[in-house]
């Protein structure tokens, strides 16, 4: 008798030996709940989750126009093909693609192409904000899919803005963060970490952490710094991410740091800057600062007014492009925190359990 199975699609290996947050989340989500999947379709990884059947692919080197003019979604196509065999086997699947809208895009030409369209149901994963699609390929890519998942409420408009008379499911569900491993600690342990890194009791650590990238404003933060270190002797900037970039005084260079080590980075700053100049799907290094209770400065760019819930849980900084308004936000910032004994004032209206894994875990296994 044939059965529906459930397929995860995932243009990189699960689990991923590199950096890349939403494989560890998914990762976690597959190897806790042994039957929310029957086959992931991915290339070849270091490691298999054991109650998995795999279907190992690899993206053809090739990717030329001449190519694809000939064989459609070519570079693509190794995705369908090995999902054509799990639907002919089983006749029924539930397919999860995340955040790759060109495998989406193959696997849609190919059903159609088969006739086998009908037997798939398409749940898309969408871990940023929108794509920038023209108006065929955004009809194409709703019409492909049955239910769409994205991180915000604020995305979650802006698709339904989008959708038109398009017949496409839309649901929200905030990104979860390991509350295992991103979470508050007492004061005591918080000097116990300073102590390990060598900071100095008297300093204020504020901690900014992403890849080293324009549109994640660093250069806009350090413009900043350079004033901001006029006033304040006692502040000192720790990088996570990046290498250095000129001679900055009272800035520390972490370079890349492990995951598992990121933790303490957060537990032991005063403040976290995320300083982004684009909108993001959630911000998830913001999310992480907040479980670990630091005070959160962000840009005011959508959707981090929603993160940060209309500044409930932090300040929101509405000229983010500016590095003089990044200078007197911190400033307000570093006097508020110094009048509540160097406490995060925004601390009493954050959650504990805010953006948890655990709360996002549940809303995916009942999509």
């Amino acid at each position: 008798m044939m059965t529906s199975k459930t397929v995860f699609i995932s243009h990189l290996p699960i689990p991923n030996p590199k950096i890349a947050s939403w494989t560890n989340r998914y990762t976690k989500l597959i190897k806790e709940n042994t039957r929310s999947f029957d086959y992931i379709i991915a290339p070849k990884g270091k490691e298999k989750i054991k109650s998995v059947d795999y279907c190992t692919i690899t993206e053809p080197n090739l990717f030329t126009y001449k190519i694809v003019r000939i064989i459609p979604f070519y570079k693509h196509k190794v995705y369908w093909n090995s999902l054509k065999k799990i639907i002919i086997k089983h006749n029924k699947v539930t397919v999860h693609i995340i955040d790759n809208p060109n495998i989406l895009f193959a696997i849609n030409y190919y059903s159609k192409k088969n006739g086998l369209d009908n037997q798939i149901r398409i749940i898309f994963h969408m871990c940023g904000y929108s794509y920038k699609f023209d108006k065929f390929k955004k009809n194409i890519f709703y019409n492909a899919i049955d239910t769409l998942v994205v991180q915000t409420n604020s995305s979650l408009k802006l698709q339904n803005k989008q959708l038109d008379n398009v017949v496409c499911n839309v649901k929200q569900v905030y990104n979860g963060i390991d509350g295992t491993k991103f979470f508050r600690i007492s004061k005591d342990q918080k000097q116990i970490l300073r102590n390990k890194y060598g900071v100095q009791p008297e300093k204020m650590i504020f901690l900014w952490v992403s890849q080293d990238r324009p549109k994640k404003g660093l250069s806009i933060i350090l413009d900043a710094w350079n004033k901001l270190i006029e006033k304040y002797l006692n502040i000192e900037l720790f990088v996570i991410g990046c290498t250095k970039k000129g001679n900055y005084k009272n800035v520390r260079w972490l370079g890349k740091v492990k995951n598992y080590k990121l933790p303490e980075y957060y537990q032991l700053a005063d403040f976290y800057l995320f300083s982004t100049q684009c909108h993001e799907g959630f911000g998830l290094t913001l999310g992480e600062a907040l479980k670990c209770g630091v005070s959160c400065i962000a840009s005011n760019i959508t959707p981090m007014d929603e993160i940060l819930n209309s500044e409930l849980y932090g300040k929101l900084v509405n000229n983010p492009s500016d590095s003089k308004s990044w200078e007197d936000a911190i400033h307000k910032e570093i006097i508020k925190y110094k009048t509540n004994n160097y406490q995060n004032i925004y601390l009493k209206n954050i959650p504990e359990n805010i953006y948890d894994y655990s709360d996002w875990s549940k809303e995916i296994l009942n999509i």
